[in-house]
């Protein structure tokens, strides 16, 4: 998950990646850790491509029906 985070943009610089980081650990951890929790969480790997994400996606909302 966090790869994704770290990965340097052309314009990002040490403190745009700090913040970055914070960002991810104030808010988006929080919200795996509560929603994992609950019995429909699914995890969906969003660093595939398109294609192979939407396939997962429908996959599981067709298991949840």
């Amino acid at each position: 998950r966090l790869e994704r985070f770290l990965q340097l943009c052309a314009n990002d610089n040490l403190q745009v990646m700090k913040k970055r980081l914070q960002v991810y650990v104030d808010q988006t951890e929080p919200l795996i850790s509560y929603y994992s929790n609950h019995k429909n969480f699914i995890v969906i790997n969003g660093m595939n491509d398109i294609s192979k994400v939407s396939e997962d996606i429908k996959i599981n909302l067709t298991k949840l029906k």
